[in-house]
């Protein structure tokens, strides 16, 4: 099973097409998700997940979070595996496992006791902007491609003063960790004289492998 995500915006008439919100690329489950909506309009997902126990009697609990359609990346709250003590559908006495607000989302979850039955709560309270979403490295006007208006963008931001960028990991093209006149000077120099494209993840949506402190 995969847990997957729609919206419609005429009472259900017609919906969009559903993405896939687990990332994994393996054969276990992901069942039970829990979905909460904060006051931005962002969507934030928990669900139980048997990525790394596709087998055992245990589940972890991931959490994900989808902006202007964009899924996340998949991160796992759970620190130790919890034990599946009944099997069947017992985890599905954790449904509701999520509240959401634009700076927090906390998720509740089984934990502690022993190998067979866990017997606590546990919350962890997760900062949602410090997710990861994909991006297209260049692209630092979030237009979905990468041009001349992406370099104007960075020199406006630079020089004049005007509004960042919403993911600061689009605008560093050339993925220094930073964002200066070398980056706009990185995408006219690919545009213009054929020199290197922005690093990836590009040309397609991705994440940064690279560490930073750069968020997106």
């Amino acid at each position: 099973f995969d847990i997957f995500f729609a919206y419609s915006d005429d009472d259900g008439t017609s919906w969009s097409t559903p993405q896939r919100v687990n990332d994994d690329n393996t054969k276990g489950d992901q069942t039970f998700p829990s979905m909460a909506i904060d006051s931005e309009g962002d969507v934030h997902i928990a669900f139980l997940d048997k990525r790394e126990n596709p087998d055992p009697a245990l589940f972890d609990i991931y959490y994900a979070k989808i902006v202007d359609g964009q899924v996340s990346k998949n991160i796992r709250i759970n620190p130790i595996h919890v034990p599946n003590a009944i099997g069947g559908r017992f985890p599905g006495d954790y449904l509701d496992m999520i509240v959401a607000y634009p700076e927090k989302a906390y998720v509740g979850y089984p934990c502690g006791g022993n190998e067979n039955t866990p017997t606590n709560a546990c919350v962890t309270a997760i900062d949602p902007k410090l997710v990861p979403l994909p991006f297209i490295r260049g692209d630092s006007n979030s237009d979905g491609h990468v041009d001349l208006s992406d370099a104007i963008y960075i020199l406006h931001w630079t020089f004049l003063g005007e509004q960042g960028p919403e993911c600061w990991d689009r605008a560093d093209a050339n993925d220094d960790g930073l964002v200066d006149i070398s980056d706009p000077v990185a995408i006219l120099l690919y545009l213009f004289k054929g020199e290197n494209p922005p690093a990836a993840p590009y040309p397609d949506a991705g994440f940064d492998t690279t560490a930073d402190e750069l968020t997106c």
